[in-house]
């Protein structure tokens, strides 16, 4: 028994001293630190799972010792289209492409396309949900124009009409699998109902700031929930009516609303096409 338990030891320190540590960069720009397991002609195993050889754009080492740990493990993916980095530096591949061309047609070069170019860039996103910034309970349409930066519309129902919303929002880590998230709007963020009094039921509108999270979902984490509140700047009006009506003795109840609103919504990424 102190023989096996030794040799199983044995092993597994075997294995620790030729994990290899890389950076995985895939080809929808997510970044999963981890150690790497296998490869093969057509997956990478690792700690952090199991992914399609095409699915990789890069893998990058800190150091040529971390490199060199598992030789037979280096040859493999050399042999891939992996592109490889040690040190920060893109080093050589023996992976050669198989081209076959029509024998009565010129061959056409080679022409090597960046991650952007294969997997496209995201554009926006369309999410439906409840809250101020989607208009009660409806949907929001997002334009990026850059990672960072969105701007969106809303519009949804709200038991007094119609309400909408426009904005900016600020996305502070846009490639981490949960992103903080700042928004600015200017729209829809009160309403006053009244059962049996209909004379009274109104939509008031006016700027609010928001802070939340997205947390991406899926494999290629182009999908997300998110999570808000919104502190709304009511106007004055708004104030005034509801004392109106608080002093109106046919109204025997009217709640207050809170000044801090949540929001929670489900979106659906855009991509743009890949460049052909």
């Amino acid at each position: 028994m102190k023989s096996l338990i030794l040799t199983v030891c044995l092993v597994l320190m075997y294995c620790a001293s030729q994990a290899q540590e890389a950076l995985i960069t895939l080809r929808d720009s997510v970044k999963i630190k981890t150690e790497l397991i296998w490869v093969s002609d057509q997956h990478l195993l690792s700690k952090a799972g199991t992914f399609g050889i095409g699915e990789v754009y890069s893998l990058r080492f800190d150091s040529q010792a971390e490199f060199d740990k598992n030789q037979e493990l280096q040859k493999k993916i050399l042999a891939t289209t992996i592109i490889v980095y040690v040190n920060n530096k893109q080093i050589g591949s023996t992976y050669v492409p198989t081209v076959v061309a029509p024998t009565s047609q010129k061959q056409e070069p080679i022409v090597t396309k960046s991650v952007k170019d294969i997997q496209g860039a995201p554009i926006g996103s369309f999410g439906f949900g409840i809250g101020l910034d989607y208009g009660g309970i409806g949907g929001r349409f997002t334009l990026n124009p850059s990672r960072h930066i969105g701007i969106f519309a809303a519009g949804g129902y709200v038991l007094a009409g119609f309400g909408y919303n426009v904005g900016l929002t600020a996305r502070l880590a846009p490639d981490k699998r949960t992103v903080p998230v700042f928004l600015f709007m200017y729209g829809y963020n009160a309403a006053i109902v009244v059962a049996g009094a209909s004379q009274y039921d109104k939509i008031y509108y006016g700027p609010s700031i928001g802070f939340g999270l997205e947390n991406k979902v899926g494999r290629r984490h182009k999908n997300f929930w998110t999570v808000e509140l919104i502190v709304p700047f009511r106007p004055k009006q708004f104030d005034t009516d509801i004392n109106t009506i608080r002093n109106n003795p046919s109204v025997s109840s009217l709640a207050t609303p809170l000044p801090i609103a949540v929001s929670v919504g489900f979106h659906l990424g855009i991509f743009s096409n890949p460049a052909r």
